[in-house]
């Protein structure tokens, strides 16, 4: 796993996950497949969501189609708080619910809103002032399982 994404297969030969974080492996033996980051499966998160918070560092390709260009924010939340933060979301001038979705990782459901922000909170402009908003008018304990801004996606 890297920080949560699972090794992937390829042709039922697992990917190595040595070549796929330093593009070289040690071992003669090895007994894994080492292929280019390009001909790899496509990111599961970001095929899911649309996005991947490891960005370029992830060891799966992000095909720039999948992208919506708009989204900038992405807040992930466990499926029993989806209700209220879209409650909350929807009444935060400069915030655009751009999309949601569901990702089901084993037992566990949790929901990603995919947002446009625009606006200033706190003092911060953009992504980082809603989370800013957020941690202190909600709290990431509060159901919020992940925030993070979307690099390339729009200011």
């Amino acid at each position: 796993r890297n920080g949560g994404l699972p090794v992937l297969s390829m042709d039922g030969t697992r990917l190595c996950h040595i070549f796929m974080r330093s593009n070289d492996c040690p071992s003669p033996q090895c007994q894994f497949s080492h292929c280019e980051k390009a001909k790899r499966p496509v990111c599961p998160n970001f095929a899911a969501l649309g996005h991947c918070k490891f960005a370029d560092t992830c060891w799966y390709p992000h095909p720039i189609s999948n992208a919506n260009p708009k989204v900038n924010m992405c807040i992930q939340c466990h499926g029993t708080h989806h209700d209220r933060l879209h409650d909350l979301l929807s009444e935060i001038k400069g915030v655009e619910i751009i999309d949601i979705v569901q990702n089901v990782v084993g037992k566990k459901a949790d929901k990603a809103f995919l947002l446009h922000v625009e606006g200033e909170w706190r003092g911060v402009a953009g992504p980082a002032g809603l989370e800013a908003l957020l941690s202190a008018r909600w709290g990431l304990s509060a159901g919020v399982t992940r925030m993070h801004p979307i690099a390339g996606g729009a200011a």
